[in-house]
């Protein structure tokens, strides 16, 4: 986020049991120090992490008490978990939610949601310093995750049911297909996820190298919300 885009944030004064957000025109969320001190600021970041997931400037953020998030547990978000979870007798309270990327380096995010519709998408990368940049809690086999679209509206309820961190050079055909953007193809899977990283790493300023370690993940899908793209 560049330095100009701090005066677009907007101030509160922030419980512990909560992060309070708000979506700006470009449906990405800042949460501003409102006077606190850095260490207050760096336990309402581990909060965050906690509630929903914290953008790329979360670590500057720490520096100057602005906070990027990616996806957010709005009212909405919060109801479908509490309905889901009732109807399917799940016991954990812990969930993620967040979109499958980050929209700006991905604006046919929500093309991919037609693709789990459809059932041909499984699967979805990462970079593993996309968790370690913006404090981002790896998923693990088991953990819950609101797959949300480009306006933070929850539309499928997913379980990982696997996860391997691997070299981006050394992802298989299998795991591509699992993916099923595309041809399914390997080579497809690589052109469109090089430049997504590309980008991710450009933001960050660090040189992009075939061998960064991607975490694959791998899911089923439990339940969708009544969305149109649905229909």
């Amino acid at each position: 986020m560049p330095e100009s885009s701090a005066t677009n944030a907007v101030s509160y004064t922030i419980p512990w049991d909560t992060i309070v957000e708000r979506i700006n025109s470009n449906n990405v969320c800042y949460v501003t120090s409102g006077g606190l001190c850095r260490a207050t600021m760096l336990r309402i970041m581990q909060r965050a992490a906690e509630f929903g997931n914290i953008g790329p400037e979360a670590q500057r953020g720490a520096e100057r008490g602005i906070y990027r998030m990616i996806g957010e547990k709005t009212t909405e978000v919060r109801e479908f978990w509490h309905k889901q979870r009732a109807a399917l007798g799940i016991e954990t309270k812990l969930y993620h939610a967040s979109t499958f990327a980050d929209i700006r380096f991905a604006p046919y995010h929500d093309e991919l949601l037609e693709l789990v519709s459809a059932g041909k998408k499984r699967a979805t990368a990462h970079l593993q310093l996309d968790f370690e940049r913006n404090h981002i809690s790896r998923r693990n086999v088991g953990d819950y995750w609101i797959i949300l679209d480009s306006a933070s509206k929850p539309c499928f309820l997913i379980r990982i049911t696997d996860v391997d961190v691997r070299p981006f050079n050394e992802v298989e055909q299998s795991f591509a297909e699992r993916e099923g953007e595309g041809d399914s193809s390997v080579a497809y899977w690589a052109e469109v996820h090089k430049e997504y990283f590309e980008q991710q790493c450009a933001e960050w300023g660090i040189p992009w190298s075939e061998d960064r370690l991607i975490v694959c993940e791998g899911f089923e899908v439990l339940t969708s919300a009544p969305r149109d793209f649905l229909l």
